[in-house]
């Protein structure tokens, strides 16, 4: 709400809370974080208003913890923004508008997947447990007929 009437996080209906602690912390990113200013793409030197693709506030090449990225995006990812899903796109469609048509929804990465590293460890895992089964019945069967495989050491023929 500090950057004008257009832009509310909230239009397309209230966010969850978990969804919206992170608009408040880039909020109080933008307006508080002292360096901020380093990550500008337009400087107060070469930022110019006549400009149209010149965006005083943008940041560029800032560095951003994937976990961070990824968190905001689970806690966000059944909550409704309207646009193409862009926080400034909604600012285009008047507050006055009727509800916009072209809600967005970012589930697309659903947190229950399982990370490649989760997938590969079940798929040892599974290996091991499938060779040690295979070891087990081939001793069952060995036992069973007479031929087996670990015998006292007094037994052994010389």
């Amino acid at each position: 709400e500090s950057y004008g009437e257009e832009y509310h996080w909230a239009r397309c209906g209230p966010l969850s809370q978990a969804c919206e602690r992170f608009f408040v912390q880039e909020a109080c990113f933008y307006e508080c974080e002292p360096n901020a200013g380093l990550f500008r793409r337009f400087p107060s030197g070469t930022f110019n208003a006549s400009d149209p693709t010149h965006n005083q506030w943008e940041m560029y090449r800032m560095p951003i913890r994937a976990d961070y990225c990824n968190a905001w995006f689970d806690a966000c990812r059944h909550d409704l923004f309207c646009g193409s899903g862009d926080y400034f796109s909604c600012a285009l469609i008047a507050p006055t508008a009727p509800a916009p048509t072209n809600l967005t929804i970012l589930a697309t990465r659903d947190s229950s997947d399982l990370s490649t590293g989760a997938v590969v460890g079940i798929a040892v895992v599974g290996v091991v447990l499938l060779i040690a089964i295979v070891f087990i019945a081939l001793l069952v069967i060995r036992e069973r007929s007479g031929r087996a495989l670990f015998v006292k050491l007094d037994e052994v023929p010389m």
